[in-house]
């Protein structure tokens, strides 16, 4: 084979250009330090961008942000409408349970809506109480299962099957009911300007 010379500084250390250099020595802990200095000069270098740039991102991010007045505003408008909502649903089933309570003492459903606003309470339990007092009052009749009006059987009269709202009122009034009393004089009052 043939000598191949070697190539320039693979291998090789550089021979020193000048007799007069001398050859510098660190100790471990002095290039620890040398390093540990251009590090630092390097981080805080990229420090202060990183900064910089970490601020102007934030900054973008308030401008994309909507105003706290704005969404305030808009909370309140939901708040509002879902207070509005539960007032109706809470209506509903207020009027719900006076159905139900009427139905269970066996009141004519086609009178128990206009009974509706004669039945107080704001609970299942209050409510049932003023059906049951009503009913003992005499002021609520049951359904009576009559004979189909029509063809000879001219249905019941109001005396038979219902009473009036003078009689209602002087059952209340005699059972010492004066609040309801009150509330079917209106209501009969109401009925004679129609």
């Amino acid at each position: 084979m043939a000598d191949i010379p070697p190539t320039e500084g693979i291998g090789q250390t550089p021979a020193p250009e000048s007799g007069d250099q001398k050859e510098e020595t660190y100790t471990k802990a002095q290039l620890t330090e040398m390093i540990s200095k251009e590090v630092g000069k390097v981080t805080a270098k990229h420090s202060k961008k990183y900064d910089d740039l970490k601020s102007e991102l934030e900054a973008e991010r308030r401008k994309s942000l909507p105003d706290p007045e704005k969404i305030a505003a808009e909370l309140a408008d939901k708040d509002k409408a879902i207070s509005e909502r539960d007032k109706e649903l809470s209506g509903v089933k207020l009027e719900n349970a006076k159905l139900r309570a009427l139905m269970k003492v066996g009141v004519d459903p086609d009178k128990a809506e206009s009974l509706l606003k004669r039945v107080v309470g704001t609970t299942p339990e209050e409510i049932e109480a003023d059906v049951k007092e009503l009913q003992s009052l005499g002021l609520l009749q049951p359904k009576t299962p009559g004979a189909a009006q029509g063809a000879g059987n001219p249905g019941l009269s109001p005396k038979q099957g219902e009473q009036t709202l003078e009689e209602m009122i002087a059952a209340a009034e005699k059972a010492g009911a004066f609040t309801l009393a009150t509330s079917l004089k209106l209501q009969l009052q109401r009925e004679k300007f129609k």
